[in-house]
């Protein structure tokens, strides 16, 4: 992260950029679109403008989702590097004091795993794990500007949920 810095913030601000357009904005353009095909005096000209409005949303949403994609496949082999090369050195100073062997083979093998795992858990933290807390933050903030007793039951509940996450 601290080498590919400029490239880290462009992939986490497109991660929260896409998100808002993937589930909010095309849900509610699409409603829109229900709602005025089901009047009875068609407006076939704001029809056809919003299915062109929804086709560019749909575009453009693959678009950056592309370089969101484009953007995981170079900083993620840049992160397992490091992660894999990071943990054999510190086993080898770990080590170098020991007279026995360490069996190769069962190490590279949990080595390879580990920083599989530690990739997925990346992916699903930033594709989803961050996206859902902001919009978690905004209806939070949103209940709160409503009505106060409303935002601390909903802080209340968030935390219940983090909480029996966390035990979990």
């Amino acid at each position: 992260i601290k080498h590919e810095k400029r490239e880290f913030i462009i992939y986490l601000i497109i991660v929260i950029c896409l998100y808002p357009i993937e589930t909010i904005l095309i849900s509610y353009l699409n409603g829109i679109l229900f709602s005025l095909i089901s009047e009875k005096p068609l407006n076939i000209k704001y029809v056809y403008k919003l299915i062109y409005c929804i086709i560019g949303v749909y575009l453009g949403a693959t678009i950056i989702d592309y370089f969101k994609r484009n953007m995981e496949n170079t900083i993620l082999p840049k992160y397992l590097s490091y992660m894999r090369q990071k943990i054999f050195e510190n086993t080898i100073y770990l080590h170098e004091n020991e007279t026995t062997d360490i069996k190769m083979g069962k190490f590279i093998t949990r080595v390879m795993d580990i920083t599989r795992e530690m990739k997925n858990l990346m992916i699903i933290n930033f594709n989803q794990l961050i996206p859902n807390l902001i919009v978690l933050l905004c209806i939070i903030s949103a209940f709160t500007i409503i009505n106060l007793y409303l935002g601390i039951i909903a802080i209340i509940f968030a935390g219940l949920i983090i909480l029996a996450l966390y035990l979990m």
